[in-house]
């Protein structure tokens, strides 16, 4: 069963300009082009922050806090704008609440993520409580359907040390980004995704501005934007700077998401080899 709700236009998320210019030529080409709205599912375990993610995308409070999670056993269906084009947001219930609350809903899932363009998938920054997540996405979700999946690493401002998160710029320390960016690795690793899929957020309303904070959404953007790119019809109506600019900015994003997974993947594995090494000194 499906609810509907319509709101405001996305691109009010936005900080990059240059971003906000290539969404809205883009946008206009693909709703001239291809015609139907975009649609993208938003799924997560309940407490994942759900219901604040769609607030901040949409910068509303459509869903209380827990209201949309774990309690709701129904999708919910936004409409909203991005730029120029039509965007339907599909906030699904809390998967891996239960092994029979799983069962339960299956069909559910399988009749409409199937049906989505893109899906982001929320799992708290700091939860290593992800066994279930993982089998979920193991056992239901195939080959062509994870190509579709975006895991956003929400509530990044809770990563340790937590005291350090600068509340005025609304970003990570260094000691924190470093352990975004561990948690960030694992993800990639845990689940067998690329590199560029997963994104870490954070975010927070501010009483007294009656605004959103956010960490980090243009990397969502960003990666809407490449998804329309991706599309032939749309990068065949784009002038040589335009589809330069945008293979650069991909490159450019491949390249320091590669990076991370280099740094993090040897730190890895040289911590493996060294518990290895004192593991077979007491056999020796």
């Amino acid at each position: 069963m499906i609810s509907s709700t319509s709101y405001s236009n996305l691109s009010n998320s936005i900080k990059n300009s240059e971003l906000q210019k290539l969404l809205k030529q883009l946008s206009g080409i693909y709703k001239e082009q291809i015609g139907k709205p975009l649609s993208i599912g938003i799924m997560g375990k309940s407490g994942s922050g759900k219901s604040s993610f769609i607030n901040a995308l949409c910068q509303q409070h459509i869903c209380k806090s827990g209201s949309c999670g774990g309690c709701t056993r129904e999708i919910q269906k936004i409409t909203a704008k991005l730029s120029n084009l039509d965007i339907i947001l599909y906030d699904f219930p809390g998967i891996a609440e239960s092994e029979s609350w799983d069962k339960q809903y299956i069909p559910l899932y399988r009749e409409h993520l199937s049906k989505m363009d893109l899906i982001f998938w929320l799992i708290r920054v700091d939860d290593r409580s992800i066994l279930s997540d993982e089998e979920f996405f193991s056992n239901y979700v195939d080959y062509d359907l994870k190509r579709k999946f975006v895991f956003i690493l929400s509530q990044s401002d809770k990563s340790e040390p937590s005291r350090e998160w600068n509340w005025h710029k609304f970003e990570p320390s260094k000691d924190q980004l470093d352990k975004i960016n561990r948690n960030k690795y694992r993800i990639i690793t845990d689940f067998s995704t690329d590199n560029d899929k997963v994104i870490p957020i954070a975010l927070s309303y501010n009483e007294s501005t009656l605004k959103f904070q956010m960490y980090n959404f243009d990397d969502i953007f960003w990666k809407i934007l490449f998804y329309l790119n991706n599309f032939s019809k749309v990068s065949e109506q784009l002038d040589l700077k335009t589809s330069w600019r945008l293979t650069q900015l991909e490159c450019n994003k491949s390249l320091e998401f590669s990076k991370l997974e280099f740094q993090y993947g040897q730190e890895m594995l040289e911590e493996t080899m060294k518990n290895l090494t004192e593991t077979l000194k007491h056999f020796s």
